[in-house]
């Protein structure tokens, strides 16, 4: 598999994809904790493209990857410590959260906590996710990271699934007042750093190459209660943050841009067939298509418009060949990108590459 195989949207040295975004409340928090530790905090400003004053809007979302990378190679390099990601997630601080952070801090057990979690990741960052499974024998808490990150820096990926992970034992510890120790951990990449640096934070056996990060607890540890549940407080938190939630989604958003965005960042712009998307999106084909056509479109349309905006951004933006391109929008010849990049632009990709 090419290197490039998840789509990248360029914009200069700047990478920009669809629905990929931090928050200004995590990068608030890497910047403190590096500065405390000795990091410059002038570098770590100009690497995530933030002034102080930005940091007062903790919901804020910072799209795009370049950042959040710059910003993590730069905590890293400027205290000197491999074990960064770790460190931050053991200061676990639920306030970044926002309002999130409120409903977490009254959920009733530390399963609800998960469950949060989960449902309002994207609050978080729409980089990282947590995707718990429940049996009777054992409770397993998943820690994924956007493909994209993983291909572009695997290393500032590592800390970031670190601090996801040793965050996840921090914030368990605080809110039900007792230690929470996995039985085990599994990581998907290979270890860089002391085994017994992993074993004392993570107080359980550790393995890698893995095909998941993921903790393994009893489910008897998450039903732990959360000491400072308030079910009033919670109702209330939850009801705030689910009507947030719907006031910031655009109920005046068109189908196709729906479509859109759900092929961005469920398939990670790789253009699933019609049928597929329809399924992806819970209708039919028909009703799939009834509701393009009140737009006057087609999905070929709508895919064709995708491709073409991704296709010229990719060969203005970035040093990828044509045929790397053409394979990543899913064409299985050149030929045939090309054909179809001329019908789009009425320009060959060689003639738009070279274009100043």
């Amino acid at each position: 598999m090419n290197s490039v195989r998840f789509v990248l949207i360029c914009a200069g040295k700047r990478i920009i994809c669809a629905n990929m975004y931090t928050t200004v409340g995590i990068m608030r928090n890497i910047i403190y904790m590096a500065s405390a530790r000795g990091a410059d905090i002038t570098t770590l400003f100009s690497a995530a493209g933030l002034t102080a004053q930005d940091l007062h809007d903790v919901e804020r979302k910072v799209e795009g990857i370049n950042h959040i990378v710059n910003l993590w190679e730069q905590a890293v390099k400027l205290t000197g410590d491999e074990t960064f990601g770790m460190y931050l997630g053991d200061q676990n601080i639920v306030s970044y959260l926002g309002l999130l952070g409120y409903l977490i801090q009254n959920c009733p057990t530390l399963r609800d906590v998960i469950l949060v979690l989960q449902k309002h990741q994207e609050r978080v960052s729409g980089w990282t996710s947590y995707d718990p499974e429940f049996s009777k024998k054992e409770a397993v808490i998943n820690y994924k990271i956007h493909p994209i990150w993983q291909n572009i820096s695997p290393g500032t990926a590592r800390h970031a699934i670190e601090m996801a992970m040793t965050g996840t034992l921090s914030g368990l510890k605080m809110l039900a007042g007792k230690k929470v120790i996995p039985i085990k951990a599994e990581l998907s990449y290979d270890r860089k750093i002391s085994l017994d640096k992993y074993i004392k934070v993570y107080q359980c056996p550790v393995s890698f190459n893995k095909e998941e990060n993921r903790f393994y607890f009893s489910p008897e540890q998450l039903e732990l209660p959360v000491l400072s549940h308030d079910k009033s407080l919670y109702s209330l938190f939850g009801k705030l943050l689910e009507e947030k939630e719907n006031s910031m989604h655009d109920q005046s958003e068109s189908f196709p841009k729906t479509i859109t965005k759900v092929i961005m960042r469920d398939f990670k712009g790789q253009i699933p067939s019609l049928d597929v998307a329809a399924f992806h999106m819970n209708l039919s084909s028909r009703s799939f298509q009834r509701k393009l056509q009140a737009e006057g479109v087609t999905y070929r349309m709508v895919t064709a418009d995708l491709k073409k905006e991704l296709a010229t951004n990719l060969l203005k933006n970035s040093d990828h060949k044509i045929n790397t391109i053409a394979e990543v929008l899913g064409y299985t010849e050149p030929s045939a990108f090309r054909k179809a990049f001329k019908s789009w632009t009425n320009a060959t990709p060689v003639q738009l590459k070279r274009a100043p």
